[in-house]
């Protein structure tokens, strides 16, 4: 949790470090921790029966949840400075789902679906 904080941090400030945290593979490595079975929460439902149509963030009693909000957060500040890795993040539609459920967009994403079924975006 330490070392994601630290990274968030290094991914507010600049360019450059954005770049180059990309081009170190922190990018592909972090997608990865988001989409790893650990962070796959089992016992939330969506519209009742339904599972909704992308990876969740860890269900708030697993102790990585902390670390996997920093990793989020760390991609979307790394997405907004670096064009390669803003490519990589917009290429996966699970992947934005994760962001956007990261920054508090699941409750207007699960009121669309689950209403109208048209995602918000």
């Amino acid at each position: 949790t330490s070392t994601t904080g630290v990274i968030r941090n290094i991914s507010h400030s600049n360019r450059t470090n954005c770049e180059a945290l990309h081009h170190s593979g922190v990018t592909e490595f972090f997608i990865w921790r988001l989409r790893s079975e650990a962070n796959l929460s089992t016992n939330d439902e969506t519209c009742g029966s339904q599972s909704a149509p992308f990876s969740r963030l860890p269900h708030p009693s697993k102790p990585w949840r902390e670390a996997s909000f920093r990793i989020a957060s760390s991609l979307i500040n790394m997405a907004e400075k670096c064009n390669d890795c803003a490519s990589r993040c917009a290429n996966d539609d699970d992947l934005i789902y994760t962001l956007l459920e990261s920054w508090g967009g699941k409750a207007v994403y699960e009121k669309h679906t689950c209403a109208n079924k048209f995602p918000v975006l």
